[in-house]
């Protein structure tokens, strides 16, 4: 249609029709632009790709991440033009996700017989049966709630399924004992977290079982666990944590768990804790973490453990015990409260590691309490061949004097070549009594055991112009072989990688968690750290 004159002399019928084409034409136009557009020359598989990143992803409370998606999240893409419509509805693996906050007919529908990520709750358990019955494959479900109709996850099976979380689940009745999941039929089954639950360990084989969490649950017996160890060869993490277990069993000997790669345990009894770690042998390499229990429990599951590095600090209100070697990481933490037996019985725990290995001593906090003294004195006696000593000023400066203290030849830690003093504090507090290690040097010279070099590392350096200070160093110069002078050196031991890794949610970062103890801060007592 063409115009050679003004509109004005247009009729309503020519103006309607020439509306009509000019919109036709407009929108051919606009389509044509858009298909020019950068991101719309690209393939609409790699677009689909890109769309995929958008959702939101449900996190429950499994530590591991979840792949559930929001799929409500999708629909704003679909507003934007007719290409990216069609992309997002053509690629059916971005509408594979059932949940809660969207319709699941509408995601069953678009995602074409593709496999299922399901997120339910108590007000959405008809969907998992709907689902579960019409046996379309899913590979993530995730049940939340106590009002999971009948007991779907036993009776039916889920040969695709790769990660099954159920949480704040209770069997009306009697306690459920000897459970099968799914039929017994989960070949493909990865991932297993159980939470704030009665439901028991699956009592029938999960070969293919790579992470396993067992935290808040009240009918976890010892004798499943080590059945699920026994029946799981390629089990990399274990976390267990506020969880009532039964202690059922005791073994005999120990399953080797040559692939496991990480033991999160946190908050329940010694004896479940020690009967745990006594079922199971691992490798060297095995990151162990214990926290929030009653006692230091020192795991002798490790085959010949090279801990060639150990740190300590004693409070008031916890101990904990950090020991690390080329592949080795230990961290063990206990509240003992407030009996000088409870603190003398952690430091004689410690003697459960091959202390003898021990070339690194790193004394982070200590309390003065004398009544402690022969724990500390029996410890450090078997440190034989402990060569580098750190010492944080002030927090674990009574060190200083039970090595004083000490009148055998040869004296406690024999070997000691370099005294490390590390005070990270400024003002009064950041003082450190050179005359005190001058002390202790002139002592060792005089009995044959010298200290080759000391190391005084301060971050408040204003003490350094003092003339008292300089003659105390020129002092100390006499009775050791070098005195270095530093200014915010190292901080903490060498640890593998493993420890500042991130297997899973709870697992806070080993060096962080140092320096957040050093400041401190208290995210161990924290939930999710």
């Amino acid at each position: 249609m063409h115009f050679n004159g003004e509109v004005t002399n247009l009729d309503s019928t020519t103006l309607l029709a020439a509306d009509r084409a000019l919109a036709v034409s407009l929108a051919s136009v606009r389509e044509r632009l858009n298909g020019l557009c950068a991101i719309n020359r690209l393939p609409p598989e790699l677009l689909a790709m890109i769309f995929y990143h958008v959702p939101m992803t449900y996190q429950h409370v499994s530590p591991w991440e979840s792949n559930v998606q929001a799929c409500s999240n999708l629909l704003p893409i679909t507003y934007v033009c007719k290409h990216w419509r069609a992309v997002v509805l053509g690629a059916p693996y971005l509408w594979s996700h059932v949940t809660p906050i969207f319709p699941a007919q509408i995601s069953l529908s678009r995602s074409r017989n593709l496999p299922l990520r399901v997120y339910i709750t108590y007000d959405s358990h008809r969907v998992l049966e709907e689902i579960l019955q019409s046996r379309r494959p899913i590979l993530e479900l995730c049940c939340e709630g106590d009002h999971i109709y009948g007991r779907m996850p036993s009776d039916y099976s889920a040969s695709h399924l790769e990660s099954f979380t159920l949480a704040n689940y209770n069997s009306p009745g009697e306690t459920l004992r000897n459970i099968t999941l799914f039929d017994g039929k989960v070949p493909r089954l990865q991932e297993l977290a159980l939470a704030t639950s009665n439901w028991p360990l699956p009592s029938h084989p999960l070969p293919a079982l790579r992470r396993l969490s067992v935290d808040a649950c009240n009918n976890i017996q010892i004798s499943a666990l080590v059945r699920v160890f026994s029946s799981s060869p390629y089990l990399e993490h274990l976390v267990v944590r506020g969880s009532d277990l039964m202690i059922d069993h005791l073994t005999t000997k120990p399953i080797h768990m040559d692939r496991l790669e990480t033991i999160y345990i946190k908050t329940i009894s010694t004896q479940a804790a020690t009967g745990i770690l006594s079922s199971v042998s691992v490798n060297p390499g095995t990151a162990v973490y214990l926290s929030g229990i009653d006692t230091l429990v020192i795991p002798r599951s490790h085959c010949k453990p090279d801990a060639c590095r150990v740190a300590i600090w004693q409070t008031a209100e916890k101990i904990i015990l950090a020991a690390t070697g080329s592949s080795t990481a230990i961290w063990s933490t206990c509240k003992p409260g407030d009996t000088i037996a409870a603190h003398g019985a952690a430091f004689d725990a410690m003697q459960k590691l091959p202390l003898e290995k021990v070339t690194e001593l790193w004394m982070e906090d200590l309390l003065p309490i004398s009544a402690l003294a022969q724990h500390l004195n029996a410890l450090l006696r078997a440190l034989t061949n402990v060569a580098t000593l750190y010492i944080h000023i002030p927090h674990a400066s009574y060190i200083i004097q039970h090595l004083m203290d000490d009148e055998s030849n040869p004296p406690l830690c024999p070997r000691l070549a370099t005294l490390y003093m590390h005070s990270d504090l400024e003002g009064d507090d950041s003082e450190i009594d050179i005359d005190f290690i001058c002390e202790l040097a002139e002592r060792r010279k005089r009995i044959g055991h010298p200290i080759p070099k000391v190391v005084i590392d301060m971050l408040d350096q204003t003490e350094l112009t003092d003339p008292d200070f300089q003659e105390d160093i020129d002092r100390l110069k006499k009775s050791v072989g070098k005195v270095d002078l530093a200014r915010g050196g190292k901080i903490a031991m060498d640890m593998p990688v493993c420890c500042d890794t991130c297997p899973h949610h709870w697992w806070r970062p080993w060096s962080r968690r140092w320096w957040d103890i050093r400041n401190g801060d208290t995210y161990d007592d924290i939930a999710g750290w």
